[in-house]
């Protein structure tokens, strides 16, 4: 395990805030485990992320002066930390690339997979996951429909026009 930056913690925090993984009061007290664990273990022997957590919580555990819920909010920010941050790696994810290309097109297993991705990092249920994912392949399959005059792609083009006034809106 290399060491943790704060240049990092503090793109960690951003990245909580971004995707509603914590409250915004929060945040600095998922930094403030993560920085801890940077600081009890860097005489540890170099081993993966999840046996230098293990190794943390059994510390934390027998602090007098960390409570239960700490230890577990501890074991929580570390995990994001590692797991959803660094994607499981040693270092941050990479961005993803835009969905979006020049021709205002997108791939509609990039989407998928990135709407996947977001429902697993905010614990949805399997049932909940599989049918967003359904809804957002039959809008993507309509508009690939429409442009394509039936044709089944992976493309689809996003249009930037929208009506001025919707059916059953108020007004105009």
């Amino acid at each position: 395990m290399r060491t943790i930056l704060d240049s990092e913690l503090a793109g960690f925090a951003e990245y909580l805030l971004a995707n509603s993984l914590s409250r915004e009061q929060h945040a600095k007290f998922y930094v403030y485990w993560v920085r801890r664990l940077a600081r009890e273990s860097k005489d540890w022997p170099d081993e993966s992320w999840d046996i230098h957590l293990q190794r943390y919580v059994d510390l934390l555990s027998e602090d007098s002066q960390v409570q239960d819920w700490q230890v577990r909010q501890a074991e929580r920010a570390v995990r994001l930390y590692y797991h959803n941050y660094c994607d499981g790696a040693d270092g941050p994810r990479a961005r993803a690339p835009a969905a979006v290309n020049e021709q205002n097109e997108v791939n509609r297993q990039d989407v998928l997979s990135t709407v996947r991705e977001q429902l697993r990092v905010r614990h949805y249920s399997y049932r909940t996951e599989q049918t967003y994912l359904a809804w957002i392949d039959r809008f993507l399959q309509f508009g690939a429909d429409r442009r394509d005059g039936g044709e089944s792609g992976t493309l689809v083009r996003l249009s930037r026009q929208t009506p001025k006034r919707l059916p059953g809106m108020a007004g105009g």
